[in-house]
């Protein structure tokens, strides 16, 4: 019996591979973009290119708070880890996005957060549109 060439044994790795991941969501991968500039890098300038509507202006807030401070690459920022939790479907065109994030802070015991983004076609193209930490599986008003 003849054995298989290692072409073969590659090809069928790479097929068994390809047919067993799904596709990520084009919506996901905005929402993942956002969540990674916004909590991980903390780069406001990168998070307002994924989003519209309620979330620019939260980032436009922001960004007055923070003016006259300054936060640069020696500023100490914890490390923060994202896992998607969970995917709702809202509607047609959108939908919302439970994040697990996990902060690590020198001095501090890691705990974790949960962020809520919203995400919505606008204009053709998936955008954040709402985005708020949870508190008791409710965004956090901070009321």
């Amino acid at each position: 019996m003849p054995r298989p060439s290692f072409f073969s044994l590659i090809v069928g790795i790479f097929l068994v591979t390809a047919c067993s991941t799904q596709p990520v969501d084009e919506s996901v991968k905005v929402g993942d973009a956002f969540v990674t500039a916004y909590y991980v890098e903390t780069n406001l300038a990168t998070s307002k290119q994924y989003c519209v509507a309620v979330a620019c202006e939260k980032l436009k807030q922001e960004e007055k708070l923070r003016e006259g401070q300054s936060i640069d690459a020696a500023t100490k920022r914890p490390k923060i880890a994202k896992k998607l939790l969970k995917q709702l479907d809202a509607g047609v065109d959108a939908k919302r996005l439970i994040y697990q994030l996990t902060v690590h802070a020198d001095g501090l015991e890691p705990f974790t957060r949960e962020a809520y983004v919203k995400v919505r076609k606008a204009e053709g193209q998936w955008k954040v549109s709402q985005f708020a930490e949870l508190k008791n599986g409710m965004p956090d008003t901070g009321l």
